[in-house]
């Protein structure tokens, strides 16, 4: 369990029904894209920076569907993408897909991404963690707990 004493503040989100603890000192956007409802980002200049995004969508499939079809479609839309580990859990009474990926592009390097998916209704959440490969095991641990205490739907609330 994640607290705010552990190098983490707790964010909800002010249009979607979402909470989820972030790092401090980490930069916070909100709103990218209609689809991107937040994103942090790890400071510093040089290099790939560690962020994690959660995007927000319509679904109208089940979890595992959604799941299905996102997996066709990320070695589309990311270079030289390899699904490493895919799994389904339970959070809180709600099934959740975990996954691990990696990818590779001249202006990143390469990148590996954790990604945990849920749904609430007809709408799923997906927080995507990213990291340069070499930098993976010093924050996934973090990434972990942020995810851990990623909550979905009306008055949920990050620790």
């Amino acid at each position: 369990m994640v607290t705010t004493g552990e190098g983490f503040e707790p964010y909800r989100h002010p249009r979607f029904e979402f909470s989820i603890p972030i790092p401090w000192g980490w930069e916070l956007l909100e709103d990218l894209r209609d689809d991107v409802a937040m994103a942090v980002i790890e400071p510093g200049s040089v290099g790939f920076r560690a962020n994690a995004v959660v995007t927000v969508e319509p679904v109208t499939l089940d979890l595992d569907a959604w799941q299905t079809a996102a997996d066709e479609q990320l070695p589309q839309q990311l270079p030289n993408y390899v699904l490493l580990d895919r799994e389904n859990l339970q959070r809180d009474g709600r099934d959740v897909v975990r996954r691990l990926g990696h990818h590779v592009a001249a202006d990143t390097g390469s990148v590996t991404m954790e990604q945990w998916a849920v749904t609430d209704g007809t709408t799923g959440y997906t927080l995507t963690t990213s990291v340069g490969t070499l930098s993976y095991d010093s924050l996934a641990d973090m990434f972990a707990d942020m995810a851990a205490e990623f909550r979905v739907g009306p008055h949920q609330e990050a620790s």
